[in-house]
């Protein structure tokens, strides 16, 4: 179980990468190694060294995926840098969790993102099938770990 503290930090830096996200389309390097950092201090504080290595290869993991998608351009490069110190938080048994619950918040945000550009007037989409600008997904990262965070102290409370 995540102290309150780390409750506190998750929220406060996600909420750091959202503003990031949504008012320059970048999550910066230095964002996710603090996040990254925070993570596994978290995670030691929680559950000790016997906790770091499912936290570890659950970030390991969530890297090696996102460098896969970045590099057929599905997502950005920080995007995948920022799920995956984001994954960290998180022991590999709530990895498929994590991913449903991002890619659910995704596709909200991905609605209200087009519900927002079209009611400026705004294309949402390119000729080839590419959004105009980049869709902040940092929110759904975000909003997918709180989703996790909720779930999961609701089932220990």
């Amino acid at each position: 179980m995540m102290p309150i503290w780390g409750v506190v930090a998750l929220i406060g830096l996600g909420l750091l990468g959202c503003w990031f996200d949504v008012s320059s389309r970048r999550l910066p390097n230095w964002l996710s190694a603090i996040v990254l950092l925070a993570g596994l201090g978290v995670a030691f504080a929680s559950g000790g060294l016997p906790a770091m290595p499912t936290h570890l290869f659950h970030c390991i993991i969530a890297l090696a995926a996102g460098i896969g998608l970045y590099a057929v351009s599905v997502i950005g490069a920080g995007d995948a840098k920022f799920y995956s110190a984001i994954a960290a938080w998180f022991p590999l048994a709530d990895g498929l969790r994590l991913l449903v619950s991002v890619a659910m918040t995704g596709a909200l945000v991905l609605l209200v993102w087009a519900l927002i550009r079209r009611l400026r007037g705004q294309k949402v989409f390119t000729l080839n099938g590419q959004p105009t600008d980049g869709v902040p997904y940092g929110v759904a990262i975000v909003g997918g770990a709180m989703l996790v965070l909720i779930s999961s102290r609701a089932l220990l409370a």
